[in-house]
């Protein structure tokens, strides 16, 4: 792989550099330790996002801020959130465009989780919960990201004034975060966001993927429906690493085709694994699923908005509809006592 050109890696250094020391800010009291930490947490989020990608952060629509609120209300009510109850929402577009958005979730400078919404199409500002999460299942991490790029040797400290500038893009796809981090016009890395995965992949690929939306267009849970509330999360002690014992991908797939059939596997099961054949790199596959959280209608004429609960840390849950149509569910190999 070639090298970066040098004038990328001092701003990604200067980008790291910002990223380890406090934001001051102007309108809060310093004392001697340092900026209040209630500052420090949203001033180094914004400021490191946009400094990442070289521009300001573009306002949330009012139609999001009032959908993102009602979801983070509703499921400060469950355990699971409970911490979520007096948080501060952040937000910051992912691309392409402005189609979706990243909500963090945080308070007294501690994340505590996140949610990303997509517009059903372009021509509406009507969005849908694509998935939500709590710490430390959080994606596009910045520090992380600059771990991974100095592991791969994409970039080190030195520097040269004739040399093309990164490009850093947070982007989104159907169960998958990613950062796409162009090198000047040579050449363009895509890094799952959630795992730090390099992706096989080029620009080709990418717009493929944008176009396989069609799957988040039948959604009824989404901001033009405010009668949903949030159900108990179910979850189960199972197994929660599809690596751990690879003798699944010898067995078939288990018969899923209704989120009643995948409640029905959770509890005999536990857990399940979720793979999607040849194409596990798309949607940061194969793994484990041991819990779900539903999300009913009020008025009772709507069926239930499945989300399936994953993740080896923390908890991530995704839209059921979406894994059913893009791959298949094994059990775990019994293991022999």
């Amino acid at each position: 792989m070639k090298s970066l050109p040098s004038a990328s890696k001092l701003l990604v250094v200067l980008i790291s550099l910002h990223l380890l020391m406090p934001a001051v800010h102007t309108s809060s009291p310093v004392s001697a330790e340092g900026v209040t930490t209630a500052v420090l947490m949203n001033d180094n989020r914004s400021e490191d996002w946009a400094l990442t990608m070289d521009k300001s952060i573009s306002p949330a629509p009012s139609s999001l801020k009032t959908f993102s609120e009602a979801v983070v209300k509703q499921l400060s009510e469950q355990k699971v959130f409970s911490s979520w109850t007096h948080s501060e929402l952040q937000y910051f577009p992912l691309g392409p465009g402005t189609h979706s958005w990243l909500v963090m979730v945080s308070q007294d400078q501690k994340e505590l989780g996140y949610l990303i919404f997509t517009a059903k199409n372009t021509n509406t500002q009507e969005y849908i919960l694509s998935e939500y999460g709590t710490s430390p299942s959080v994606p596009y991490d910045l520090m992380a990201l600059h771990q991974t790029l100095a592991e791969l040797d994409m970039i080190s400290t030195s520097s040269s004034k004739h040399a093309h500038p990164t490009n850093i893009e947070p982007l989104y796809a159907p169960l998958l975060p990613l950062w796409k981090v162009s090198f000047g016009h040579q050449e363009t890395l895509y890094l799952n966001a959630l795992t730090m995965d390099v992706l096989p992949w080029d620009e080709s690929h990418l717009k493929k993927l944008n176009q396989q939306t069609t799957e988040l267009t039948d959604a009824r849970f989404s901001s033009k429906d405010d009668s949903f509330t949030s159900s108990q999360v179910v979850s189960r002690k199972g197994q929660k690493d599809p690596l751990d014992n690879l003798m699944w991908i010898t067995t078939t797939p288990l018969s899923v085709f209704s989120d009643l059939d995948f409640e029905s596997y959770i509890n005999k099961h536990h857990s399940l694994i979720f793979t999607s054949p040849n194409r596990n790199d798309d949607v940061g596959g194969p793994f484990a699923i041991s819990g779900f959280q539903k999300w009913n209608s009020s008025q009772g004429e709507t069926h239930p908005m499945v989300y399936a609960g994953t993740g080896l840390t923390g908890h991530r849950y995704v839209p059921f509809s979406i894994l059913l149509n893009k791959g298949e569910f094994h059990a775990f190999p019994t293991v022999a006592k």
